[in-house]
């Protein structure tokens, strides 16, 4: 089974060549090449900034796991694109990462509860702790009741489930940045070099 993902550091647009963020989105390659390089047919990658160009890839079909890269600049932008996408598709798992997210473990719980269409937040790097989640998802089967119900615990990754808060130890950061692969050569960037983003 090769499970549809998306990636998304999305930023909001305006009229013409008005693009509120214009750096290419480097992180949410990271995390994909990466995850392309470990779990192969497993999973089929498509990564998006503008998000129109979304929109137009979730009205083809929703996918089974979409991401989200999350800052201060576009929290607003991926909860909206969140919460469309549970109505449409319950089913679908969302995933946050990214640094707006607080540091406290109550703060952090707060955080999920005001956000219900959040599945699953991962604190710090996502570039490992992604593939862990991933697959300890497909041991259930990516049944994100059956995984909350048992409780499971992936590194770095944060979930509320009934009145309970999980949270994973959390990964150590990656110290060798030739470990991972780079996500220029795997060609999933290309599209971002549109002339718009730097």
């Amino acid at each position: 089974m090769t499970v549809r993902c998306s990636f998304s550091e999305l930023t909001h647009t305006g009229k013409g060549l008005d693009i509120s963020l214009i750096a290419i989105p480097l992180g949410i390659g990271q995390v994909a090449a990466n995850a392309i390089q470990h779990l192969g047919d497993a999973i089929d990658i498509e990564l998006f900034k503008y998000p129109q160009e979304f929109t137009e890839f979730l009205s083809r079909g929703t996918p089974e796991i979409t991401a989200f890269s999350n800052y201060m600049w576009n929290d607003g932008l991926n909860h909206e694109f969140a919460l469309r996408v549970k109505r449409h598709s319950p089913q679908t798992i969302t995933i946050f990462g990214g640094p707006n997210f607080p540091i406290e473990a109550d703060a952090q719980e707060d955080y999920l509860r005001k956000h219900p269409a959040i599945d699953f937040y991962i604190e710090g790097e996502g570039d490992l702790a992604f593939i862990e989640l991933f697959r300890a998802l497909e041991k259930f089967n990516f049944d994100v009741e059956k995984f909350k119900e048992k409780g499971i615990l992936p590194a770095s990754t944060r979930y509320v489930y009934g009145d309970k808060f999980f949270r994973g130890e959390l990964m150590s950061r990656v110290s060798d940045l030739d470990t991972l692969p780079s996500p220029y050569l795997t060609g999933i960037m290309d599209k971002f070099f549109d002339e718009n983003l730097f």
